[in-house]
């Protein structure tokens, strides 16, 4: 019985005793009744305890034993906030402004929709005769050469076919400006789709990047500069000139912020003067002025040369800050970085923040380890500094978090040690000491701490599949310690290791035997074969089986293969909501597998075939190559606004959407997550790129989904319809093109390129009433070479 409810009951007891002194049997009365009454209230909580169903765990996943698995997102299995289920049975968190950053999740946000595959929609019977079926055939003829993709269209409805607008038109908005000015039908390809908001997502993170991420990074690095500077200043003040390891980390730790400041720092040429004022590209007087900051003496020689061998990003020399050699050619800036100041900054200091404060010493088991053992205590030292600095600022730590978290999503990082794991451990084993303490030379267990510490980290273990370093390797030691930011990291490099290697080999039958794509000539006996190179199906195949598919089939014939396969699979079976949808690389995987796993039964007939199978896999291979890629620069399309359209012209009605609406969904689920966790994160409230960009992306995509249902319902597209079609295909022209392909360098030396660079043109044959007609659109020109 509660407090309260005692009272209460008292003051109502005491006052009937008063009122009827002389009536005993009411007194027992009232006093029965009031414990039955609690009785009652008592029963009805035991049942709904015992008896109603199971409560939602607040935790997202239970630790697993094998260290591979990332069933729980890569930070670990942390506590999220309080989730109820709103009206429509999702969970969002009660209270989204209070939530701490790094208890947050994307997946929080993830709510895909169901779909009905019961459709109404037209159709016909392979196979046809174009010649004599289809309606514009001779029109098509007369402008795309289609006779030697004659027998697909007549038996398959549709054929992959070379772009003859190569010359001139070899984007996707190019080719449907070309097709929409010939009077062709056009077909709204998912390739199109896909890359459409793709760039719209790499646009709206390099907004985010210059815009909010920028000053988040410069508060955050001032304010741990003061807190460390203003403690190594005192203690140099204090002790002078002495050979201490906890005064040289302290200025370690300084100096590491001093270096991020000095980059963040606007430089002379880098600021808008008087007669150029309006360079959006550049900071304005009032922010060179703002992201200035004064420069301790004490530190000023070592952080401008470390200033100046990054920015030159030439030499392989030793840091001046970190004691090891650094290749400060790693600092290059990519074309996507270097055409905005802020941005040029931005990722100078995200390079910064990849340096690795180093777990292992050079002795007899890592004699290519970075540091000397007395060094190396200097770094253990700042990197616990910087762990409870951390710490013990939560605010810093929030803002942080979302930084790191956006970054994360889509660049991708790599598990490994952070400082959350340094500050644990030390609390771990050192409990209330403070860093200065266990690692000052007067601590009589100095040196056994700096083991101790060192022992208790190398406990920690993270996914190899998401970029872990492997720590039984050698060659790796020198890579493993804290980073305030991970190094980018896509799984792809573990996926083709993984499924390459002497131990995946075949022995070759005669010696004229044609070489597999992925094979090379055994190093060891020259009668085998090795799989020495991966290739992108690999990726595909981990969303969907492709067994049946000849090429695949071929390339992964060795014995080795399946059992390298099956390993990877099981990695991946560990996987939850939290980890397809912890970055871009995964969420990309997870909704190509949607896309490729969409029932065909009640979709057009072309659909169906074995090259209609043949055009989805390429469209997921193209994806995936893409994900990779920075965005190309799109401006709008300043013709399409003195177009045909505006002067009541008819816009071509057999205009067509490609009916997978499970893809389109699955876009809608994704940029809502973005949005809420955007919004959830407060960064929305910092860009337009929620209100805005995100907001005009999802508007588009919900009307093709619109349209789509129309389409698989077999209703005719209004005029509305068709005009939103056309004007969705041409909006944007492409200013400026980025890169179209990346290179994947093996072990072996021999290396993978896969490449987006063009388009092809992909033709299919729908029947609209009793017309059958041919539509053309633009689909990925995905390549892979060795």
């Amino acid at each position: 019985m509660s407090k309260d409810y005692e009272d209460n009951y008292s003051d109502y007891s005491t006052t009937e005793i008063k009122n009827s002194s002389n009536d005993f049997l009411k007194k027992i009365l009232v006093i029965a009744g009031a414990v039955i009454f609690v009785l009652i209230i008592v029963a009805f909580v035991i049942i709904a305890i015992f008896s109603g169903p199971e409560p939602k765990s607040s935790v997202i996943a239970e630790p697993i034993e094998d260290s591979n698995s990332i069933q729980c997102p890569p930070s670990g299995c942390k506590l999220l906030p309080s989730l109820d289920p709103d009206a429509s049975g999702t969970t969002t968190p009660k209270n989204k402004t209070d939530i701490q950053a790094e208890a947050l999740f994307f997946a929080d946000f993830y709510v895909p929709e169901e779909i009905n595959f019961d459709y109404q929609i037209s159709t016909y019977e392979l196979p046809i005769n174009s010649k004599s079926d289809v309606l514009n055939y001779y029109d098509i003829s007369k402008k795309i050469e289609l006779e030697s993709y004659l027998d697909m269209l007549n038996n398959d409805g549709v054929a992959i076919i070379d772009n003859i607008y190569n010359k001139e038109t070899n984007d996707f908005y190019s080719v449907y400006e070309k097709l929409n000015s010939e009077e062709i039908p056009m077909l709204i390809t998912s390739d199109f789709i896909m890359y459409y908001y793709q760039n719209i997502l790499k646009q709206s993170f390099k907004e985010i990047e210059k815009s909010v991420f920028y000053e988040n990074l410069w508060n955050i690095t001032k304010k741990f500069y003061e807190i460390s500077s203003t403690r190594y200043k005192q203690d140099f003040a204090e002790k002078g000139i002495v050979n201490d390891p906890v005064l040289e980390g302290e200025k370690l730790e300084a100096s590491y912020f001093a270096v991020m400041l000095e980059l963040l720092k606007p430089t002379k040429d880098q600021i808008n003067r008087k007669t150029n004022f309006s360079d959006e590209t550049k900071f304005s007087e009032q922010e060179a002025m703002e992201f200035d900051f004064v420069l301790l003496d004490y530190l000023k020689n070592d952080v401008l040369a470390e200033v100046e061998l990054i920015r030159e990003g030439r030499k392989i020399e030793k840091s001046p800050v970190f004691f090891y050699e650094k290749n400060y050619r790693d600092y290059n800036i990519p074309d996507d970085y270097s055409n905005n100041a802020k941005l040029n900054n931005f990722y100078l200091v995200t390079k910064w923040m990849n340096s690795v404060f180093p777990l292992y010493f050079q002795d007899e088991q890592c004699p290519d380890c970075l540091l000397d053992k007395e060094d190396w205590r200097i770094s253990i030292t700042a990197a616990n500094l910087i762990a409870r600095d951390f710490f013990e600022n939560q605010d810093l730590k929030n803002e942080w978090a979302s930084v790191y978290k956006i970054i994360s999503f889509f660049s991708g990082l790599r598990q490994d040690l952070s400082y959350l794991d340094f500050r644990n451990v030390f609390n771990d084993e050192f409990g209330e000491r403070s860093v200065e303490d266990v690692f000052s030379r007067e601590n009589e267990n100095w040196n056994d701490d700096y083991i101790k510490f060192q022992d208790k980290i190398l406990e920690i273990k993270f996914s190899e599949l998401e970029g872990s370093y492997n720590r039984n390797s050698q060659a790796l030691k020198n890579k493993v310690g804290m980073r305030m930011l991970q190094e980018n990291y896509w799984p792809n490099d573990f996926i083709f290791s993984s499924l390459t290697g002497e131990e995946i080999a075949y022995k070759k039958e005669s010696r004229d035997e044609p070489f597999k794509f992925t094979a090379c000539e055994g190093e060891k006996d020259k009668n085998f074969r090795t799989r020495c190179v991966s290739m992108g199906l690999d990726v595909i195949n981990l969303v969907y089986p492709l067994e049946y598919f000849d090429y695949y089939y071929d390339n992964t014939d060795y014995p080795g293969y399946y059992e390298a396969q099956n390993l990877l699979n099981s990695r991946l079976s560990n996987f939850n909501k939290y980890s397809w949808q912890n970055n871009i690389y995964w969420s990309t995987l997870d909704t190509l597998g949607v896309y490729l796993n969409t029932p065909k039964q009640s979709l057009p007939i072309f659909m169906s075939s074995d090259k209609w199978q043949e055009k989805d896999i390429n469209t997921s291979l193209g994806s995936w190559v893409n994900l990779h890629l920075p965005a190309d620069k799109l401006v709008i399309n300043n013709s399409r606004t003195a177009s045909s359209l505006s002067f009541g012209a008819e816009c071509n009605k057999y205009n067509y959407l490609e009916p997978n609406i499970t893809l389109v969904n699955e876009l809608i689920a994704k940029t809502n997550m973005l949005s809420e966790m955007l919004t959830a994160l407060k960064l929305a409230e910092k860009t337009n790129v929620v209100s805005v960009d995100l907001k005009e992306l999802k508007e588009n995509l919900l009307t093709i989904k619109n349209l789509i249902r129309k389409e698989l319902d077999n209703e005719e597209l209004g005029k509305i319809d068709c005009e939103f079609l056309e004007e969705f295909t041409r909006i944007y022209t492409v200013e400026k093109f980025a890169e179209k392909e990346f290179m994947t360098i093996f072990d072996t030396g021999a290396r993978l390129r896969e490449s987006i660079s063009g388009v092809k043109l992909l033709s299919v044959v729908q029947s609209f009433g009793e017309n059958k007609v041919i539509l053309v659109g633009p689909i990925f020109n995905y390549q892979e070479n060795r």
